[in-house]
Order: C-alpha cells, then structure tokens, then sequence
C-alpha cells in the first residue's frame, strides 16, 4: 500500500454528500438525513487532512469565511486555522450537540467544546448554525484539495 490520498478521501466524501442530496431531490417523500450525514462525513473532511494541511489554513479571522466571531467564546485566537483544530478536535472526541432530540426535526445548531487536555476545562466552545459549519468545513475541504 501506498501512501494515504487526503485529497482523493476529501474527493469522495464530498462526493458521497451530493449523491445523497441528489437522492433526496428525487425522493422528496423521504426523510432526509443529510445534516446527520454531514457532520458524520466530517471524518472525511475534518479528521483525514494531515494536521500539516490544517496548520496551513490561512491565519485571518473566521470571519472572512462566515464565522461571526460573537459565536466563539472562550478562545482567544479566532483564525481560521485556529477555529478549523478546535472543530477537528471537538468532532473527533465528541464534544458536540445539536438542538434537536426527535428524528424527523433538521439538526439547526451545534455547539462544539475543545480542551487543551483531559484534565482541564474547556478552552473551546462555539455555537454555530449548521449552514454556517457546513459551509465552514467545506471552505476546509476545498482549501485542502487546491493545496
């Protein structure tokens, strides 16, 4: 085995997400799941991409890629680079929850917690609505992918 594409994962994943859309256009009598979808492809579009790829992440503020910075608390350092390791971090140890409990209500919101280690606080949380994440995480991918 070769080395492990990043890229081509990241090609897949996004490519995986609009198959589903497309599905669900065409079956509008289905229950979407594509929000649930979404945050479970993160491992495709967060985790995979070398931590190398997410240092590279420009350094400006979220902001310019549609993160209102009030939505942030805690962290001090609100760069995209720096936002994009907490989500990474939040989603690869669980640390998020959504606003909704029945099956059948679109997930709206999510908020995402981070520690510096195990054994302290929180140093991290965000509350974002989930167009915001979405378009967020895929600004990562396509970052990925140009890089």
């Amino acid at each position: 085995m070769g080395d492990f594409d990043y890229k081509e994962f990241i090609r897949r994943t996004k490519k995986a997400l609009a198959q589903y859309e497309s599905y669900i256009k065409e079956h509008p009598e289905e229950q979407s799941y594509s929000r649930t979808l979404f945050i479970n492809a993160c491992l495709g579009l967060l985790m995979v991409p070398h931590k190398e790829m997410i240092e590279s992440l420009p350094k400006d503020s979220v902001k310019n890629w549609g993160i209102d910075e009030d939505n942030i608390k805690i962290e001090k350092n609100k760069s995209i680079c720096k936002i994009a390791t907490h989500l990474r971090n939040a989603v690869a140890h669980s640390r998020f929850e959504y606003n909704c409990r029945e099956m059948s209500v679109p997930i709206e919101e999510i908020i995402f917690t981070d520690k510096f280690n195990k054994n302290c606080s929180n140093n991290f949380e965000a509350t974002l609505d989930y167009k915001t994440f979405k378009d967020f995480v895929l600004n990562i991918a396509d970052f990925a992918l140009d890089h």
